[in-house]
């Protein structure tokens, strides 16, 4: 009984110094806090409007979601979308398609200003990495005419990393929203320390918009081990191993 429980302890100080993180949301934006519309109503902006987190765990900092390159400013209205007559619960997003085609001209790099999107950007506090699993939203279609999609980039990934399905976006003729889903378990996304999406409307024709709403970037933010954690756990992997070769003599 005594060697069993020998065996045991370098275990139980091995898992405690492996702190199990559960995903969890890391930012959101809901474009009713921390969110100015320079022209409320049911008129769209021709300013930019100023677009903060709405929640932020700890030891990240976020960016204020920017227009980049769209003409006139982000499209924000408050509450209702005046071309279809949804009346939502909350303010919405609405982002127009720049041009016919995809709103991301293919030949250009991450950073440049092709087309009418938003971005927004997440780094972890020195001592931290960010882990992510996946990147949600809400969608409805601005009006039923047009093919209406969205893409996604990231800093960490050329061309467009995800795509939305045309047929899948709900047109808005009452208050419900779809959710849509990027996942962002690859390793590609583990263990970094900062990452930049853009999110653009895609259609067939200019100025077709959807609405988005509630954009929420999940996963874990963790602590990087100090030299002195990693070398406790070495010493009881040290221990353990020991431990089960005199174990295996006996």
């Amino acid at each position: 009984m005594i060697r069993h429980n020998k065996k045991i302890i370098p275990v139980l100080l091995l898992t405690g110094l492996v702190a199990v993180a559960k995903a969890a949301p890391i930012v959101t934006f809901d474009f009713d806090t921390n969110a100015t519309d320079p022209s409320p109503g049911n008129t769209d902006t021709t300013t930019t409007a100023t677009i903060g987190f709405a929640s932020a765990d700890s030891n990240v900092t976020a960016s204020d979601i920017s227009n980049a390159d769209a003409p006139g400013g982000l499209e924000f209205y408050r509450i209702r979308n005046p071309f279809s007559g949804a009346a939502y619960s909350s303010d919405v997003l609405i982002i127009g398609a720049a041009s016919a085609g995809a709103s991301f001209d293919s030949d250009d790099a991450f950073g440049n200003t092709p087309g009418e999107y938003i971005e927004f950007t997440v780094t972890a506090t020195s001592g931290y990495v960010l882990n992510l699993d996946d990147l949600t939203f809400n969608t409805a279609r601005g009006g039923s005419s047009g093919t209406r999609s969205w893409a996604l980039r990231t800093s960490l990934t050329s061309g467009d990393f995800a795509t939305g399905t045309p047929t899948a976006i709900r047109t808005n003729g009452g208050t419900t929203m779809d959710n849509e889903l990027v996942d962002l378990s690859a390793g590609t996304f583990q263990n970094i320390t900062s990452v930049t999406f853009q999110l653009a409307t895609i259609s067939d024709a200019s100025g077709l918009a959807i609405d988005y709403d509630d954009i929420v970037l999940n996963g874990t933010v963790t602590a990087i081990p100090e030299p002195s954690s990693l070398g406790l756990m070495g010493l009881a992997l040290g221990l353990f191993s020991m431990m089960y070769r005199r174990s295996r003599r006996n």
